[in-house]
């Protein structure tokens, strides 16, 4: 059983390989003889990657998740209980249609229909919508990876091109940022990943070099692009 990035709210599950993943990542890079700091489960919160200023990487492997516009018929039941004013939100502005899973999404999620809760995706909840992310300090960062699910996607508007956690990101000052165009697997991604990391930092192969080749080691192992080609290199 293969398990995905997406996210059901009515059932948010542990991704085990993202916690290989990032132990994977954090032994390449302190090899190299750079510092890390590395938060897991409970210290993933949102706080903590507010707080963040100009990291020079910042890796975030969670959930993620992209939702159309409400208004156009195809609405998630996420939006069902929302308040007219939060739904009115959410529909006028595509930034709080995309985000990341945190440490107490899942209490964030149950007290979306709580008195006085206008909308848990622009609350300290859990959730960090794209909204939030394009405040972030990441000025001169280097690379930003984002390892969930859909986290290229966004809504396009007419003038201004495409809103959603790439665009937040690049606002926010990254210089590169690696994405996902769809749903993806866990334990693929958790092999990407590696590789990715294994031939940029370890061998010091260009971002672009490193990534390509990531795609064909992951390519060997699984020959659908439903694994290997999600991800896609924005920037430098």
């Amino acid at each position: 059983q293969t398990l995905s990035r997406a996210i059901n709210f009515a059932d948010v599950k542990d991704l085990p390989g993202t916690k290989t993943e990032i132990d994977n990542i954090n032994t390449i890079i302190t090899q190299a003889k750079i510092k890390t700091t590395v938060l897991l489960e409970e210290k993933a919160t949102e706080n903590s990657i507010k707080a963040l200023k100009k990291p020079t990487i910042l890796h975030i492997a969670t959930h993620g998740f992209f939702f159309p516009n409400p208004k156009e018929g195809l609405s998630d039941a996420f939006f069902d209980g929302l308040s007219a004013d939060a739904l009115k939100k959410v529909t006028t502005n595509p930034l709080l249609r995309s985000g990341l899973l945190l440490a107490g999404c899942k209490q964030g999620i149950l007290s979306k229909n709580t008195e006085n809760n206008t909308s848990n995706i622009i609350q300290e909840d859990g959730i960090l919508t794209a909204y939030e992310t394009a405040s972030l300090d990441l000025e001169n960062t280097s690379l930003v990876v984002l390892s969930a699910c859909e986290t290229g996607l966004g809504e396009v508007v007419n003038g201004e091109g495409v809103f959603g956690l790439q665009r937040a990101i690049k606002v926010a000052g990254a210089k590169s940022i690696i994405t996902s165009l769809w749903k993806v697997d866990d334990e693929a991604s958790e092999k990407f990943m590696t590789a990715f990391y294994t031939n940029w930092i370890t061998k010091k192969l260009s971002k672009r070099a490193a990534f390509r080749a990531a795609q064909t080691t992951i390519r060997q192992k699984y020959a659908a692009p439903l694994y290997w080609g999600a991800f896609v290199l924005v920037g430098e």
